[in-house]
């Protein structure tokens, strides 16, 4: 009922199942998608993002597993660029060799989203994080296993902004499903009345509140522009089906 409580005792959590939480420094990260008119990039999978965090600005391209062969069906592609013209170009090469040709740029200007928009590309969605960093440390590894993020977000909609929190955890390299296992189980334990598990992603979530939103299916389920405990039954429930 109260989420800023609940994210604040998860803040001041040192350790969850023997592994150490570490702070790290706040974040605020400003994500824009895009897609073309006709959602060619959701039909094959990609996702195109431009990051803004700390006065720096990156380009982002992912290809999901649905695009690749049988034999590589673990893997994803993605590319992860600071924000110029040879990135820009990088990543324009990516997605032409996926059939989908967009006018080149030869000169980025250094506003990453008008130049987006000026490629005929639409913002698909428009949102804002503000993120608390935990490291995850074991006794025996001098090196993070995974980061733990506390999140608070805001989706810029255009009926309305819509907020709602999350933690997430993410294992690094040589963190394994162990760590990310433990630090689950160990968090629904100490929250089991304020976290819920939730298998779908910031972007995907997000695109269903809009669809919801539009058609008045959150009537009465906003507290302010905030996601009500209630409402999150009616969002799982469509996103299960896929449809609304």
């Amino acid at each position: 009922r109260d989420p800023g409580a609940t994210l604040n005792r998860v803040a001041r959590l040192s350790s969850v199942r023997g592994n150490e939480l570490r702070p790290g420094p706040a974040k605020r990260i400003h994500d824009v998608y895009f897609d073309t008119p006709e959602g060619l990039l959701g039909r094959r999978k990609m996702n195109l993002r431009i990051r803004e965090t700390g006065g720096n600005h990156w380009i982002t391209w992912k290809r999901g597993r649905g695009l690749l062969s049988l034999l590589n069906k673990n893997e994803r592609r993605e590319l992860e660029l600071p924000w110029t013209q040879d990135a820009l170009s990088t990543v324009m090469r990516e997605l032409a060799g996926n059939d989908v040709i967009l006018p080149t740029r030869d000169n980025a200007p250094s506003d990453p989203v008008q130049t987006m928009r000026s490629m005929g590309l639409l913002i698909l969605q428009d949102r804002e994080t503000n993120r608390q960093v935990r490291d995850v440390m074991s006794t025996k590894v001098d090196r993070p296993l995974a980061e733990l993020a506390i999140d608070s977000v805001v989706y810029h909609f255009q009926p309305q902004d819509v907020r709602l929190d999350e933690v997430e955890v993410e294992a690094k390299a040589g963190g394994g499903t162990r760590v990310l296992e433990a630090l689950r189980d160990g968090l629904l334990e100490l929250f089991r009345e304020e976290l819920e598990l939730w298998r779908w992603g910031k972007l995907v979530t997000g695109k269903m509140i809009e669809r919801m939103l539009r058609k008045g299916a959150l009537e009465g389920l906003l507290e302010g522009s905030r996601l009500k405990p209630e409402a999150y039954e009616k969002l799982r429930s469509a996103l299960e089906t896929g449809s609304f």
